[in-house]
Parts: structure tokens; sequence; C-alpha cells
């Protein structure tokens, strides 16, 4: 751009930001988790302020697990969809390092559960690519 006989003027833009989708996962998850606790220690310094004592209610003290996996506090449960290495119902390896879940109404009652899982290269030989005929994965493409 040129303003009369002045020298032009260059405009540079910044540098592109690289931002993965785990490390923009892991900002707005710290973003989100400032603000939610943000709102409880407010209480906790009020009542610290007026010499109050401050007690969280809980729900009771953790209760040993005959299966060692998860102590749970009395009157809660867990159950074990699946664990990595087992074999799932198409014949594929349940996959390591879950990081997202999402349920899904279905027919007839139901409810489909998909994950997500980060898995390395080197993670996918071990386990094998779950894809169907249809859909393929695209190594070349960024983000699968």
């Amino acid at each position: 751009m040129c303003l009369s006989d002045q020298t032009p003027i260059r405009y540079s833009l910044p540098s592109p930001m690289t931002l993965s989708r785990r490390h923009f996962f892991a900002l707005a998850s710290a973003s989100t988790a400032s603000v939610i606790l943000a709102s409880p220690l407010k209480e906790v310094f009020a009542k610290k302020a007026l010499g109050k004592s401050f007690r969280a209610k809980g729900f009771g003290s953790l209760q040993p697990d005959p299966n060692q996996l998860l102590d749970l506090p009395a009157g809660f449960s867990y159950k074990v969809l699946s664990r990595t290495g087992d074999t799932m119902s198409d014949s594929n390896l349940v996959p390591g390092r879950p990081d997202g879940m999402g349920a899904f109404p279905a027919p007839g009652g139901n409810t489909v559960l998909v994950r997500n899982h980060e898995l390395s290269p080197h993670q996918l030989d071990k386990h094998g690519l779950v894809a169907v005929e249809y859909i393929k994965y695209d190594p070349m493409c960024l983000g699968g």
C-alpha cells in the first residue's frame, strides 16, 4: 500500500499459532475448571473472613472395593464396560488411552457408547486399525 509518493507500507501477518486438538481441549478444560471452582471458593473465603468454619459436605468415607479397582462411598456402584486389550464384539481389541466418550440413544431402548482413544502410530500396529469398508483412515489427512 502506498500513500502518495511515500515509501510503501508493508504489512506482515503474525505467524500462525499451532494448536493441537489435545492442547486446545486442555486449555478449554482448565478455563472451565477455573470458572467452576471460583464460585465455591468465594463461599469459603467469605466464611473465613467472618470467622466461621467451613466444612465440605461429602458423600461419606470411601469403602474398600473387593476388586481393588475403584473405592466409592457407601451406596455408589460402578460397572466395568471393557478393559484395554479385551476383544470387542467385532473381534477388534479395545485400545488403551481413552480420552473422550459419548452415549447416544439407539432403537429398542439401547444405548450406543462411542469412545475416542489417543493412539500413536506404533499403538495402531499393536491394536489394529478399526475401520468399516466404506470409511477408511487417511494417514495423509490432518486429524485422520
